[in-house]
């Protein structure tokens, strides 16, 4: 539960907090890239409601984008499973699935760069309601 408030908290699904752990207790790589995926699904999903509702979501930007990403997953499934057939190497799901989180983590970190330097530098305005019309 811990690690999915934490997730929550920095943006991140719940499937990259947590699918180090599950590897760590020894499940099998594709179950646990497939268990990740589900919980980062979820969170996703929950984001998405909250920008609904605060009605900051583009819907035409989003159709497009879900449409880019369902294509490319697709797309990417379809060749990554070729490819641990023909190499036989599963392993491969477990680098792959470590660069994804990496790339997350640096994703996050470079994006937040100019907030972290802001607090910093006492340059807080705090919090804004989420029922707000500044916002």
């Amino acid at each position: 539960v811990l690690a999915g408030v934490i997730a929550a908290w920095f943006g991140l699904g719940g499937g990259i907090v947590k699918g180090p752990l599950l590897m760590e207790l020894g499940l099998l790589p594709e179950v646990v890239v497939a268990t990740s995926s589900a919980m980062m699904l979820f969170t996703t999903l929950s984001t998405v409601c909250g920008y609904i509702a605060m009605r900051r979501l583009l819907v035409y930007y989003a159709v497009l984008l879900f449409s880019l990403a369902l294509v490319t997953t697709l797309l990417a499934q379809l060749v990554l499973k070729r490819v641990i057939n023909r190499l036989r190497r599963p392993s491969l799901v477990i680098f792959l699935f470590a660069t994804v989180c990496l790339l997350g983590v640096l994703g996050v970190l470079l994006t937040s760069l100019e907030h972290v330097e802001h607090i910093f530098h006492g340059d807080v305005d705090g919090f804004r309601g989420i029922c707000s019309e500044e916002n």
